[in-house]
This record gives structure tokens, C-alpha cells and sequence, in this order.
């Protein structure tokens, strides 16, 4: 059954996981995270963002 399932769904396992993550981590409050004491960056969300969803251009070539 494993060789199965991994021949038919291989392929879609890092994006599975990174989707997952991805809505893990956009579904989280803002209290959760951590504050900024003593090294902040402006506008670090963006490249938090961009990290995030720039990671499905790599997820691509494995589909």
C-alpha cells in the first residue's frame, strides 16, 4: 500500500506540508508571536510574507 500511496502522492508532499504550514502560521494572533525588544527591522513582515508564499515557487517543480 505505501509504494501506492507513495507513487501517487509523492510528488504533492512539500507542498502539502508547506500549504499547512502556511495557514498554521497566517491563522496564529498576533499576541502570539513574539515582540521586537532590541532588533527590529522596518517592514520585516513583508519579507516574512514574501518568504512564506515565495516558498510555493519552489514547491513547484516537484508537482
Amino acid at each position: 500500500m505505501i509504494p501506492f500511496l507513495r507513487k501517487y502522492f509523492g510528488k504533492l508532499i512539500a507542498p502539502l506540508l508547506w500549504t499547512i504550514l502556511i495557514a498554521v502560521a497566517c491563522c496564529l494572533p498576533g499576541k502570539m508571536l513574539p515582540s521586537e525588544s532590541g532588533f527590529k527591522i522596518p517592514e520585516f513582515d513583508k519579507l516574512v510574507h514574501a518568504g512564506m508564499f515565495g516558498g510555493f515557487i519552489f514547491c513547484g517543480p516537484c508537482t
